[in-house]
């Protein structure tokens, strides 16, 4: 892994005299559907790795919705993508992100249908692109 992919990291410890303060999440894309067939967690501080995913995931991001570039000085950009899914009644979402002394947390919530429910058959890969508001060379994900 490059140091732009985010694993199973270790957590830096966190200084009392610096609490974990709350950053803002800004969606850049999100849905049902990308090219991605295996699960991902990722964060970027750049745009060229970013620009990478974006094509071979096949997202684009409507302009409609479009809240602008990261701006790459102060800002980390987090994809989630569940992987492939046989059914429908999948979501992932980013639904928090705080800032540690050297690293990001976010929080994820991951959906799925229940057992036995009735759900659509089609293939589905679902995901969520989104610009944190703060900057750090970690970022440590959590399901919520």
């Amino acid at each position: 892994m490059t140091g732009e992919d985010a694993g199973p990291e270790p957590t830096p410890p966190s200084s009392a005299s610096s609490p974990p303060r709350r950053v803002t999440v800004r969606t850049m894309a999100r849905g049902a559907m990308c090219a991605l067939d295996s699960p991902r967690r990722m964060f970027f501080n750049s745009g060229a790795r970013l620009l990478d995913l974006l094509t071979e995931a096949k997202i684009e991001v409507e302009a409609s919705h479009f809240v602008g570039p990261p701006n790459w000085t102060r800002e980390t950009a987090v994809f989630v993508g569940m992987g492939r899914q046989t059914t429908g009644g999948y979501s992932v979402e980013v639904v928090e992100a705080w800032a540690e002394t050297r690293a990001l947390g976010v929080k994820v919530r991951v959906t799925k249908p229940p057992v036995g429910s009735n759900v659509t058959l089609a293939i589905t890969s679902p995901f969520h692109l989104a610009v944190l508001g703060a900057r750090a060379p970690m970022v440590r994900f959590e399901d919520v």
